[in-house]
């Protein structure tokens, strides 16, 4: 059995703010949601005045009232309460990614005695066998759009006392089972069952939930799963368009490594055969656990791995709001973001150009990269000027922005991820955004 350990290190707060704010919502109304998440009466509230007025994870909050602690500690996975100088409390952790190859191995895992299963529906329809095998199971109805604090509640008032938990599905529904178990301490072990899921979302420790009308991912905390069980056999039965997708997160890992054989190798399997991953699966997550080991909480290099992901978050966001039965899947996103962040990298960091095409070229050609007509469809909107002003508006929103301004992971060349003072983001001039919009469209076809 082959295995990968990850050793990780966090303090509290995650970063430390550059500037303070008070924090003083107009009105404290107190969700009922707050109850039932565990915090205290105005957490919401709270929530809402940060987003409303653009606070930043370099804005620290002050504020005494009980709900802002609860707040604090969510807002974009952390932010300082009342005059913190530095990090005191330090935690650190280890766990293992261990590949099985044999479907009585997952199963051996997932119908022990004691524990909390959570279930993606898809999962559970897809593979009714083995899922109905668990003794004691909650099956979830989940997407982006109930990708939230209230699926989060109802998971943690269904583990009941329950402190043992398993996640199987997708990133979607890890990143909101650990987000309950982060609440009630619960050690959750992942069983990943898509590839973007194994190669990315389960690897981190990052959880988090969308926060309407603010965007994706908003609220979280960094916490850790005890374990994760990887089992390739889970592709046979995913649609080929998450195949690709997840295939994305594997590319852009490459892209940060520099290593040509595993960029290859990945383009490969998608032409010989898309369900074939377990050979090369290893070397993909290896990549994020080493980032991870060395950054857990994105003060330093774990930031390269949003490469490709300020854009995508935005396509994610309009697709959802404009589509909400059939948005962009993940991915795809990705699959964009990539392309318009290296074609953003040639004009900021003189990234060779002829690299972007064929890089452009190639995730056309495996069909990794959507047609012009397919994105226009997901976002039920042209793709001209206008589009990409409102897609620009919202990258304001996204968790690495700050005051407003937008800071972009690019590359200086390839496995060479742009780092001037000690920061791996950037922002960028207008004109090489719509240089590299125009760069963008000419590669969709």
């Amino acid at each position: 059995m082959k295995t990968i350990s990850i050793h990780w290190k966090i303090a509290d707060p995650p970063s430390l703010p550059v500037i303070w704010k008070e924090i003083v919502p107009p009105k404290i109304t107190g969700a009922p949601r707050d109850l039932a998440l565990g915090c205290a009466a105005g957490t919401n509230d709270f929530l809402n005045y940060a987003f409303a007025n653009s606070f930043s994870r370099s804005c620290g909050w002050l504020s005494h009232h009980p709900a802002a602690k609860d707040a604090a500690s969510l807002f974009k996975r952390g932010v300082a309460l009342n005059e913190i100088s530095k990090q005191d409390t330090v935690q650190t952790g280890n766990y293992n990614i261990d590949f099985f190859s044999a479907q009585a191995q997952i199963e051996k895992v997932v119908c022990e005695t004691g524990s909390f299963v959570i279930v993606d529906n898809s999962v559970h329809i897809k593979w009714p066998d083995l899922i109905n095998k668990i003794p004691k199971k909650y099956i979830v109805e989940i997407d982006e759009i109930t990708k939230n604090l209230d699926t989060v509640a109802d998971i943690m008032f269904a583990s009941g006392t329950l402190k043992k938990w398993i996640c199987i599905g997708g990133g979607v529904l890890t990143d909101t089972a650990a987000m309950a178990a982060a609440l009630t301490s619960a050690q959750i072990t992942f069983v990943p069952t898509t590839l973007l899921a194994m190669a990315d979302a389960c690897v981190g420790g990052k959880t988090g939930v969308n926060f309407a009308p603010f965007g994706k991912n908003q609220v979280g905390r960094f916490y850790f799963p005890c374990r994760v069980v990887i089992w390739d056999g889970w592709l046979q039965t995913l649609d080929p368009r998450h195949i690709t997708g997840g295939a994305c997160e594997g590319i852009k890992h490459t892209l940060l490594k520099g290593d040509k054989n595993l960029y290859q190798e990945i383009f490969n399997t998608l032409q010989d055969d898309k369900k074939s991953f377990a050979g090369i699966l290893p070397q993909i997550i290896q990549i994020k656990a080493d980032v991870v080991s060395q950054d857990a909480t994105e003060s330093g290099m774990r930031a390269t791995l949003n490469l490709g992901h300020t854009l995508a978050h935005a396509l994610e966001s309009m697709s959802q709001t404009n589509n909400p039965q059939n948005p962009i899947a993940h991915g795809e996103a990705v699959g964009i973001g990539l392309v318009f962040a290296l074609y953003l990298s040639h004009y900021e960091c003189g990234l060779s150009k002829e690299f972007c095409k064929q890089f452009a070229d190639k995730m056309h050609k495996y069909g990794c990269l959507l047609s012009q007509k397919s994105l226009e469809t997901f976002l039920k909107s042209p793709l001209n000027s206008s589009t990409f002003d409102q897609l620009l508006e919202i990258t304001k929103t996204d968790k690495k922005a700050d005051q407003n301004s937008v800071y972009w992971v690019l590359l200086n060349s390839f496995g060479n991820p742009y780092f001037e003072k000690g920061d791996y983001k950037k922002t960028a001039s207008s004109s090489s955004l719509a240089n590299s919009w125009d760069s963008l469209l000419a590669a969709l076809k």
